[in-house]
């Protein structure tokens, strides 16, 4: 009995505070109520095809996020991910509830977030497995 999450990373110790499918990359965890393992790094193939200007959102209408999205989404399903954690999140949250639990956080510190997860693991599980699957907050 595990969960799979897929952490945005800013560096090796820190969470990126950006949307999740801004990161350069996230690393995958196993978690359990009694174990964190690290599985792999995943590195964004997207990594830098979305652009702000001066704090503003733009939105894309020729399916620029529909395809990050779809690239990201392949990515996740292909390492067994059920989470996803980070800083934010953009227009695919929508899409990404349907196969997966984001989970949204403040805390910076990798370590101290992975052993948020751990803690609230039944919550995390009981989220993860609901039809309508709705953000949650951690720290």
């Amino acid at each position: 009995m595990s969960l799979t999450a897929a952490v945005a990373i800013e560096t090796p110790e820190t969470i990126f505070e950006g949307h999740f499918g801004a990161a350069s990359f996230w690393n995958v965890y196993e978690i359990s109520p009694e174990a964190i393992t690290f599985k792999q790094s995943i590195e964004n193939p997207t990594f830098g095809q979305h652009h702000h200007d001066g704090g503003e959102h733009h939105h894309h209408h020729d399916g620029h996020h529909a395809s990050k999205g779809q690239t990201i989404f392949s990515l996740l399903t292909g390492a067994n991910v059920q989470l996803t954690v980070g800083g934010g999140y953009g227009g695919n949250v929508r899409m990404m509830k349907q196969h997966f639990l984001p989970v949204l956080t403040h805390v910076g510190d990798i370590n101290e977030v992975l052993s948020l997860l751990q803690q609230h693991y039944v919550e995390m599980e009981a989220q993860f497995n609901k039809p309508d699957r709705k953000i949650v907050r951690l720290g």
